[in-house]
């Protein structure tokens, strides 16, 4: 499915990254400077080591050695990339749809026979993908998908993918672990999609909350931000209220549905909530 024949990209380039966590900050460089600068950007870089990447929702199973578990900004499946796979990422202005997206990442997905996540920050769409092909056909794969064609060719800081490249390496990013609290839901839908929240309530009072799923989400870390924002508050029906109208008003999800969330969380108020 082609976007359209207008797009010129700019095409972000780093060779000879170290680790995992250079190769997802390349990616995010290229969200940043598509905010600044209101164009374009693909980024593309070879994986240098093998490695299973999480999308953002789905904790850490353990399954894997804790070396080779990595977590990305986008949501969906986990990937699962070879030494010298590709990474590529789009970051789009304007594109702030995630149905949209979700209909271009999932076209991309043929093309680069890998896994794909996607998002949004303010109003620049993001997509990223892990591929078995070469560089270049995964950048002809993005141009035609996204209707159109590198522009220009730049080499980016290599102090600049380093600093953002301190968060993907961090354990606590890294290896996040879901934690069943006084009492949790689980939702799936469509077979792949699903998420399972939990809160931790103790005499009356929201003291904790954990999340896990496969699904995307925009803006990337608003879905946290909601159920943080209760943290320390008494679980009565002006928090549910507090926490449905969050939801319905700063999350757009894609996979798990909106609905799906707000009854969730309105099952663990009945059941953990003030009467």
């Amino acid at each position: 499915m082609r976007e359209g024949s207008n797009n010129k990209f700019i095409l972000l380039l780093s060779s000879s990254l170290r680790d995992m966590a250079s190769v997802l900050a390349l990616g995010e460089l290229a969200a940043e400077y598509a905010m600044r600068d209101k164009r374009h950007y693909i980024a593309v870089t070879s994986i240098p080591q093998r490695a299973v990447v999480y999308g953002m929702y789905e904790a850490y199973s353990g399954d894997e050695e804790s070396v080779l578990a990595h977590r990305r900004i986008t949501g969906g499946e986990k990937a699962v990339v070879g030494e010298d796979w590709t990474y590529i990422a789009a970051a789009l202005p304007g594109k702030s749809d995630l149905r949209q997206l979700a209909s271009l990442a999932l076209g991309a997905r043929a093309c680069l026979r890998g896994v794909v996540g996607f998002t949004h920050f303010q109003d620049v769409g993001f997509l990223e993908g892990f591929s078995p092909i070469p560089q270049e056909d995964a950048v002809h794969c993005f141009e035609e998908v996204l209707g159109g064609t590198v522009h220009g060719r730049i080499r980016p800081p290599r102090m600049n993918i380093n600093e953002l490249a301190r968060l993907f390496r961090s354990d606590s990013w890294r290896l996040y672990r879901y934690r069943p609290g006084s009492g949790e839901e689980y939702v799936r839908r469509n077979g792949s999609y699903w998420i399972r929240l939990s809160f931790e309530v103790i005499d009356g009072y929201i003291a904790d909350y954990s999340l896990t799923g496969v699904f995307y989400s925009a803006p990337p870390s608003e879905i946290y931000s909601v159920f943080s924002s209760v943290k320390g508050t008494p679980f009565n029906e002006l928090v549910l209220y507090n926490i449905e109208i969050g939801i319905e008003s700063r999350l757009d999800m894609y996979g798990i549905t909106i609905e799906d969330l707000v009854t969730a969380v309105r099952k663990l108020y009945e059941r953990l909530g003030e009467k």
